[in-house]
């Protein structure tokens, strides 16, 4: 189970890689743009970090790469760079490949010898990868649920100010905390026009659901940890979500605001040690950049708004979707593995039994390409049902392997 689970992070992880270069690339294009819309640019990355599925479409990127993708359900599909390797078979030999005749039988013993050690070892690694990785996933998801209820203990004896504004006293910078029900908390301390500027920064925050989103970003990160793109991806959308903050409370105030606003900035975030845990905080980032940013800023010409926003749409809409948007057209040739009535296994199946020798003969000829093959399975004029469940445990997962290049149809 975990090492199934560990293939299918690793391809959304090379994909997500992929989808990581392409927005770097366009937030490079729209550096001179508002950053709401290199904000928006990872919502493709945060969806390819998370769903394994998405819907086929012409205009994909991942269709310039000649990214494998795989029928998944309905009108999706799912990218495999990487697939499970063939399990042993179960009893005392390895499942020997089928031979001309398509049937499949043991291997004699040295055969066995011989094939074992190497199938064994490879697997064997797999699964200590998979092993790994779920640690890493366990230890960041613990360090984050710890880091939570520290700052939880800091802000037990806060002040309710008014509405959700909260006074704590041991806290180093005003911050965000919560997802349904956030709550702005300030430190005491803070002058009326610093708390104004506070309050209105942090209030953007929650009208464009930050919590949510960054919260999702560091699930992603959990599971992702072992990516080093994905980790860039978490710290650069980070400071594009408070660059578009500081924007937005600018714009709200006017560009005279600006001066102020970055010494506030500057005062909050200068020899202040920023509290793990609370993700949204006040001065987080990279208080330099925000205050270069907010001296470069000028309201943007509304040609140059739609510009940008149609540069974003359509980053987003190609990195989010797979290759695809045409079916193929259907094989005109239906591969039927009946048996003769008279050589049917009463039991319906076995890996020796003739029907499975039938299958595997009738598939021994079969040339792969890019039509797709559909598959019918009956026994004695009765569909056996979908392909996985007509075979036996100690050869499903070779015959899968061996014919995933196949589209399959039920």
């Amino acid at each position: 189970m975990v090492y199934e689970a560990w293939i299918g992070v690793v391809n959304m992880s090379v994909t997500a890689g992929l989808v990581i270069v392409c927005v770097l690339l366009a937030r490079l294009a729209l550096k001179r743009a508002p950053k709401v819309f290199s904000y928006v640019l990872w919502a493709a990355v945060l969806f390819r970090l998370l769903c394994p599925v998405s819907v086929g479409a012409g205009f994909s990127l991942l269709g310039l790469t000649g990214t494998p993708v795989r029928e998944a359900a309905g009108y999706t599909t799912r990218v495999e760079y990487v697939q499970p390797a063939p399990l042993p078979a179960a009893g005392t030999g390895t499942q020997a490949p089928a031979g001309q005749g398509g049937q499949t039988a043991a291997a004699p013993s040295g055969e066995a010898e011989g094939i074992q050690p190497s199938v064994s070892a490879r697997l064997s690694a797999g699964e200590i990868a998979a092993r790994v990785w779920l640690a890493g996933v366990l230890a960041m998801a613990g360090w984050g649920v710890g880091s939570y209820l520290r700052v939880r203990r800091r802000v037990v004896g806060a002040v309710r100010l008014e509405g959700n504004l909260y006074l704590a006293d041991h806290i180093p910078t005003p911050f965000v905390m919560g997802v349904f029900r956030p709550r702005i908390y300030l430190p005491a301390g803070l002058g009326p026009e610093e708390r104004e500027y506070v309050v209105r920064h942090e209030r953007c925050h929650i009208r464009a659901l930050d919590p949510a989103f960054r919260l999702l970003a560091f699930a992603a990160l959990c599971i992702h940890w072992f990516n080093p793109l994905v980790w860039l991806a978490f710290f650069l959308s980070g400071k594009d979500m408070e660059m578009r903050c500081d924007e937005a409370v600018v714009r709200q105030l006017g560009e005279g605001s600006r001066a102020d606003y970055s010494a506030c900035l500057l005062a909050l975030a200068a020899g202040r040690r920023m509290l793990a845990g609370a993700p949204l905080a006040f001065g987080e980032g990279d208080t330099r950049g925000r205050i270069q940013n907010l001296a470069r800023w000028r309201r943007p010409r509304r040609w140059a708004a739609l510009l940008a926003a149609v540069v974003c749409i359509a980053v987003v809409g190609a990195c989010a979707a797979n290759p695809g948007g045409e079916e193929s057209p259907p094989a005109e040739e239906t591969l039927s593995a009946q048996p003769p009535a008279e050589t049917q296994s009463p039991e319906g199946g076995g890996e020796d039994s003739p029907g499975v020798q039938a299958l595997a003969d009738s598939l021994a000829g079969v040339e792969t390409g890019e039509t797709p093959l559909s598959l019918t399975l009956t026994q004695d004029g009765e569909e056996l049902g979908p392909y996985e469940q007509s075979w036996t445990a100690s050869n499903s997962v070779y015959y899968w392997n061996q014919l995933l290049h196949i589209t399959w149809r039920a």
